[in-house]
């Protein structure tokens, strides 16, 4: 009648220990935001230290979450590949119609003052005038907002360039350019020129462009060195009305 109490007590000792054990062992770092809660991550790995410590119902409890274990190993495999694989085939189509443009090497008809203009590798000259195709890292700007295709064609993005132009002392200019009717030429429709330059290095320049609602947003630096945002809208012909 003896053994059946120490026995029993022996168990109870046995299971505290272990019990005690499980947390005093498991290490690890914090989870990134949105992680589960430490507790349950405490939880699972707390579970195999506790099967050892104790007698045999408790590494039945055990053995039970062991079994569960493979079936979500065969369940989460399968599907990862599935969903990986379609990305690596996928291809980005080729620019047509204006983005196609090789700004560099490219013709602009009817350049305000300058008339045509031939870039190779970036540079063109016209009687005095040297100019640079989008000057210091600058990128042309695609929307649709000259409305000067007919209204048999399809309606097509025009463009937005920085011209750096001058001779002795440089000015920029935004320049609109379209499509010619041949889908081919790159016509220039006006252009928004920089305040005139006060001496060789104070001159103004687009630190930013942009098309909003059909009208353009730039950001310039002034010749006095001061920022300021400029909007303008197109105003018949070649011209452009700053408001």
């Amino acid at each position: 009648m003896r053994v059946l109490p120490l026995t029993v007590a022996a168990l109870q000792i046995a299971a505290l220990t272990g019990c005690d054990a499980g947390p005093e062992n498991v290490s690890g770092d914090a989870g990134p935001a949105g992680a589960p809660a430490p507790v349950s991550a405490v939880s699972v790995s707390v579970a195999p230290t506790s099967g050892p410590a104790t007698s045999t119902p408790t590494v039945r409890a055990s053995s039970t979450r062991s079994s569960t274990a493979p079936k979500t190993a065969p369940e989460t495999a399968p599907e990862t590949a599935p969903e990986t694989a379609p990305a690596t085939t996928t291809k980005t189509a080729p620019s047509t119609g204006i983005r196609a443009t090789d700004w560099n090497n490219v013709t602009l008809k009817g350049f305000p003052t300058l008339g045509d203009l031939t870039f190779k590798n970036g540079k063109a000259s016209s009687g005095a005038d040297n100019c640079t195709m989008l000057p210091g890292g600058a990128r042309p700007f695609y929307a649709e907002y000259l409305a000067e295709e007919p209204a048999s064609a399809p309606v097509t993005e025009d463009s937005l360039i920085l011209v750096d132009c001058g001779s002795d002392m440089r000015q920029q200019s935004l320049v609109p350019v379209k499509l010619g009717y041949d889908q081919k030429t790159r016509e220039t429709v006006g252009a928004i020129k920089a305040d005139a330059p006060t001496d060789w290095d104070e001159a103004m320049t687009f630190t930013s462009y942009r098309v909003e609602n059909g009208t353009i947003v730039t950001t310039v630096r002034k010749t006095d060195g001061t920022p300021e945002t400029r909007r303008y809208r197109f105003n018949g012909g070649t011209n452009w009305e700053r408001f």
